[in-house]
């Protein structure tokens, strides 16, 4: 791994503490959405952290997409 690139993992788990998990908030349908894949994304604005990397958070449960793969 190039000096100064993170580990997704470690840089995923940093990120998660950013937003309350809104899982609890959510009705029985969304998490039926959420489950079949269908997610609410939101995107993070990490331009500071990771330049020229996007980041999104699920509303509705604990998912987070990074470099296009799905972590939870």
């Amino acid at each position: 791994m190039p000096e100064g690139e993170t580990r997704p993992e470690i840089l995923i788990a940093s990120l998660a503490r950013l937003w309350p998990n809104r899982q609890h908030e959510s009705n029985w349908l969304k998490s039926l959405a959420c489950r079949l894949g269908m997610h609410r994304w939101q995107e993070l604005d990490i331009g500071r952290l990771v330049p020229n990397e996007k980041a999104s958070f699920c509303r509705w449960c604990t998912k987070i997409r990074f470099r296009g793969a799905v972590y939870e």
